[in-house]
């Protein structure tokens, strides 16, 4: 121990009314020959401490050292880190992404920031991906469902999506929306909706799809420029006769039966334009018809004379509106 740190110990017990400095074996009788010795004892110790020193010094040097030292150090290492931090992707893509305005985007910068940090720590590795294509000035664009994409960065920012949304169907949306068939989804949303619906609608042919398909595949287009999974094109063209199809055929003769002069001319126009109008991301909404519908469907005209399923017209109308 320093001469200056033991003269403050025994400042602070001769304070608090402690024994100052002695040994602890030390006694305080003050009868005989141990009160000479004690007596002794205390006499010789002052004589070790330097006559100069002043009696204030044990006082002044903790009030220094103490006061010096914590109050430089913290207060400038805390403050000036975060301000010089390099701005994380999410604090670069946020702005841009709200000032786009896409209406499936966030609405305030507090939620795209908070969403961003979800997606960050699901799909580290593809936001990754997609951080290095945008840069520190990412353009912002929508999409033609409504969903802000990066510009220039398509296949990086489907890769995220099916990670996002994982599975079978995120794995073939985010191929999807990058080939150039004639029948490729305009967004990814779109062809999830899609998948989705497909999976609830035609539970085994889309089992058998994905056991053909596996975990990893790619795709092409097929002979009727839909995107087909490569291998798997026989599973593929079931599971869309099962989803689309079936349920537009069944409807679609009685309608083209019923001649309203609005309605579609031949059962192969009004196949044709009710399997256009699911391929919009409405698969859910043409199942939720054709099981109103049942296996025999009563179509009437109705005052535009426009054909109509009976007894389904809030199905009907959800249907049409979804692929408008």
């Amino acid at each position: 121990m320093t001469g200056w740190m033991r003269l403050l110990c025994c400042c602070a017990a001769l304070l608090f009314g402690l024994s100052a400095c002695g040994d602890d074996s030390s006694s305080t009788d003050t009868g005989g020959e141990d009160a000479e010795t004690t007596e002794d004892a205390a006499t010789e110790v002052p004589t070790d401490v330097p006559g100069e020193t002043p009696t204030d010094t044990p006082g002044e040097v903790p009030v220094d050292v103490p006061v010096d030292v914590p109050v430089d150090v913290p207060s400038d290492t805390p403050v000036d880190v975060p301000t010089d931090g390099t701005p994380t992707m999410c604090d670069l893509y946020c702005g841009p992404v709200v000032d786009a305005g896409c209406r499936g985007g966030p609405p305030t910068l507090e939620a795209c920031l908070s969403g961003c940090a979800t997606v960050v720590a699901t799909c580290p590795t593809e936001f990754g991906a997609l951080a290095a294509c945008a840069g520190d000035t990412p353009t912002i664009a929508c999409d033609a469902g409504g969903s802000p994409i990066v510009t220039g960065c398509e296949a990086e920012h489907a890769a995220l999506l099916g990670c996002m949304g994982g599975g079978p169907c995120g794995n073939y949306c985010a191929q999807a929306v990058l080939t150039t068939c004639s029948e490729t989804p305009e967004s990814y949303a779109q062809c999830a909706a899609n998948c989705h619906g497909s999976a609830a609608a035609c539970t085994a042919e889309f089992s058998d799809l994905s056991t053909c398909a596996g975990d990893t595949f790619t795709v092409g287009c097929d002979t009727l420029g839909r995107v087909a999974i490569t291998g798997c094109e026989t599973e593929y063209a079931d599971l869309m006769q099962c989803a689309v199809l079936d349920p537009c055929t069944a409807m679609c003769g009685p309608t083209v039966d019923e001649g309203c002069t609005a309605g579609p001319p031949t059962l192969a126009a009004c196949v044709t334009g009710c399997a256009g109008v699911a391929g919009n991301g409405c698969i859910e909404e043409l199942t939720d018809l054709g099981e109103c519908a049942g296996a025999d469907p009563t179509i009437v005209c109705n005052t535009s004379d426009r054909p109509v399923v009976e007894g389904c017209e809030t199905e009907d109308a959800a249907f049409l509106t979804c692929g408008s």
